[in-house]
């Protein structure tokens, strides 16, 4: 028989350690963990830990393998009260009605795990939808774009959309522009007999003054140096 454990933070934060790889459980997110591998959590540093946990037994934990046992990182539970209710549930059963207690114990197993793989779901689709934010700025760098219009393109607040970003990408929409415009240059400096104005131009950057600071942000070296230093010029 294979044996789980749901673990999820209420408050405070706990460090856990599944397939090799570890995590911190923040308030309100849940992780699920095969007792069968190396495991281990406990109180992340010297702060509190207040979680609730449940051991699950059967052979139809499976099924969800690819989705939650094997998924390294903790998922954000969209419906908090929904899990708190469950493990609520969970303490009223009674454990001596046999086969009618082990029923009532899987029907709210079951419930939790939907929680989980509901809130996954909504999280892949962020991820996808910044992703695809990405590829949009990559794609339109060298023109002029603003925050607005990235809002406008995944529909969200522009302050929500800014903390999303860089959640999932590492910074902000602002910086991984300059950052793909940057990547163009040095290509282009590389590769072209273009001028630093020419191609501050072909970059998206309407003087050179700019680009060359924003160039120097992220590469850091000025565009000259870097051309000194890399060029790789097709020769005929």
């Amino acid at each position: 028989m294979n044996y789980s454990i749901l673990l999820y933070t209420r408050e405070g934060c706990g460090y856990v350690i599944k397939n090799g790889q570890s995590a911190l459980l923040k308030r309100d997110q849940a992780i699920l963990i095969d007792c069968a591998g190396y495991h281990e959590y406990r109180t992340y540093g010297d702060g509190i830990w207040d979680f609730r946990w449940a051991h699950i037994a059967g052979s139809g934990i499976g099924c969800y393998s690819d989705t939650l046992l094997l998924r390294p990182l903790p998922i954000d539970v969209d419906v908090t009260d929904d899990m708190d209710r469950c493990f609520d549930a969970l303490e009223r059963i009674d454990a001596g009605e046999g086969i009618y207690s082990l029923a009532a114990m899987n029907a709210v197993v079951g419930e939790m795990l939907l929680i989980m793989l509901r809130s996954q779901a909504g999280e892949d689709i962020v991820r996808r939808d910044v992703a695809r934010l990405a590829e949009y700025i990559r794609a339109n760098s060298e023109k002029e774009l603003h925050i607005d219009r990235f809002a406008e393109v995944m529909n969200l607040s522009k302050y929500y959309l800014i903390r999303l970003f860089h959640q999932y990408m590492g910074t902000t929409p602002y910086k991984y522009l300059h950052r793909c415009r940057v990547r163009r240059a040095e290509e282009l400096l590389r590769t072209t007999y273009m001028s630093v104005e020419e191609i501050a131009e072909a970059v998206g950057y309407s003087d050179s003054v700019n680009f060359i600071r924003h160039f120097r942000s992220v590469a850091g070296t000025t565009p000259s140096r870097y051309r000194r230093e890399t060029m790789d010029l097709i020769i005929n």
